[in-house]
């Protein structure tokens, strides 16, 4: 019973009522030290607070009530609130680490050749895993990053290690998942986000595939950690989930960042490990936007309806039996025009963060069952579908980044066998982001171009 208990809380930090064992033997490992046990708001000497589960410390997301479990004026945490109250009278339990050992033999099934430049991406992250050193991988889209991750992290296993490989996205994590589970046959592998089953005993899961905010219920369990799209949303933008990756790996593990739009921040923090991939896996260029200046759309959409050369971009593209991506700058535009799209095609439909079909939508779209989908930028990053075209309606907006725009372009001409497609921005004047995305893409075609010259 004791071992199972310290099985469970091992790497974590988890409410004690939520640890489903008898609480007399919860009680007597406290007692011996093999758990720790911690107020879920501790107040510290200075008066600030720090919630023990989510890290936060900042002011503002603590409140004080009557609290009706302990009849006193008690603090909680309003950052993590959606997970279950945490207050100043409640316990969290956690239990450091404990080694693995050696992990059952497994099957690591990936017989694909690495380009010459993801040989150098995969070459960097295994020289950084032998030297315990965190890793930039600048590559991008399109340049077959997951695949580069295959090798460092079987190294990592090899050793015994424990693995997480975490992202902002949820769209990512299930993109991973299936890849995951075929290339490392036999490897104990955890799927974690919102909704998804908690399948407890982390200590018995090798690689652990999770969102960022997952890593709220971990505390210094991972050797090494990779993050997938490092540069995304939240993450970038919320130091609390940043501070939980760092607390989520073991005391001085690595942690390694991948994307295709790395921030100033990235860059500076990765300076001396940075690798950059400016090809992509089939050694084709990235796709260059095509501008179409567009005034006045907002008035068809406010009648519900796409502006003419829209339609007539979304009817060429059904012609050629080509699937399409259509991004929105806001759910409240898209929905908007649902009715007006749907009578150009009945299986073309909206997807945005509350769309609770979304993955089953996208995967119909790579099975040929829908023609296109509405999207706004929760489809940027992520995914990958054979063929796909893309347009951007509106792309003056402040919500398409120079980073934004990058990414949705990398949705076209991911496949080997069909490597070009369109990039049309739709929009109602040039903005920054805009002309700086395009003096990006160009920059990484003329690297990718001097990278062919050194490969040959």
């Amino acid at each position: 019973m004791e071992r199972q208990i310290i099985e469970w809380v091992n790497g974590r930090i988890l409410p004690y009522e939520n640890i489903p064992f008898n609480k007399e033997a919860i009680e007597a490992l406290i007692a011996q030290g093999e758990l720790e046990v911690l107020r879920g708001v501790e107040r510290r000497a200075s008066g600030s607070y720090i919630c023990r589960r989510c890290r936060n410390e900042e002011r503002y997301y603590f409140e004080t009530y009557t609290c009706a479990a302990c009849g006193e004026r008690c603090t909680y945490c309003v950052r993590c609130f959606r997970m279950g109250r945490i207050s100043s009278c409640s316990k969290v339990v956690r239990c450091r680490a404990i080694e693995r050992g050696n992990w059952p033999k497994y099957e690591y099934d990936w017989n694909g050749t690495y380009s010459y430049l993801q040989q150098r991406g995969a070459d960097a992250l295994v020289r950084a895993a032998r030297e315990n050193e965190g890793h930039l991988i600048y590559a991008v889209c399109g340049a077959g990053k997951t695949e580069m991750i295959f090798a460092p992290i079987d190294a990592y296993l090899k050793e015994g290690k424990q693995i997480a490989v975490v992202s902002p996205r949820v769209d990512v994590i299930l993109e991973l998942a299936p890849r995951f589970e075929k290339v490392f046959r036999g490897v104990p592998i955890q799927v974690l986000y919102g909704g998804a089953e908690d399948r407890g005993q982390p200590f018995h899961h090798a690689i652990t595939l999770a969102t960022t905010h997952q890593l709220f219920h971990y505390d210094e369990a991972f050797d090494a950690i990779f993050v997938d799209e490092a540069d995304a949303f939240p993450y970038t933008y919320d130091i609390i989930l940043r501070r939980n990756v760092e607390a989520a790996r073991k005391k001085g593990a690595p942690i390694h960042a991948i994307t295709a739009t790395p921030t100033k921040a990235l860059e500076r923090e990765y300076r001396e490990n940075t690798t950059i991939i400016p090809s992509r896996f089939h050694g084709h260029p990235l796709p260059l936007p095509t501008f179409r200046m567009l005034m006045r759309y907002e008035k068809a959409l406010s009648k519900g309806k796409l502006p003419r050369v829209v339609v007539e971009w979304v009817r060429a593209q059904i012609d050629a039996g080509l699937p399409f991506l259509l991004f929105f700058h806001s759910i409240e535009a898209m929905e908007g025009v649902r009715d007006f799209v749907q009578r150009i095609h009945p299986t073309i439909e909206v997807v945005h963060s509350e769309s609770a079909q979304r993955k089953e939508f996208v995967q119909q779209l790579r099975d040929g069952e829908r023609v296109g989908l509405c999207t706004t930028t929760i489809l940027e990053r992520g995914v990958t579908i054979p063929k796909v075209q893309v347009a951007v309606l509106g792309a003056e907006q402040p919500i398409f980044t120079k980073e934004a725009l990058i990414q949705i372009g990398g949705r076209v001409g991911r496949s080997k066998d069909h490597p070009t497609g369109d990039f049309v921005l739709f929009h109602a004047g040039w903005t920054r982001a805009m002309k700086a995305m395009e003096r990006e893409m160009k920059k990484l075609n003329r690297l990718h171009e001097r990278a062919k010259e050194e490969a040959r």
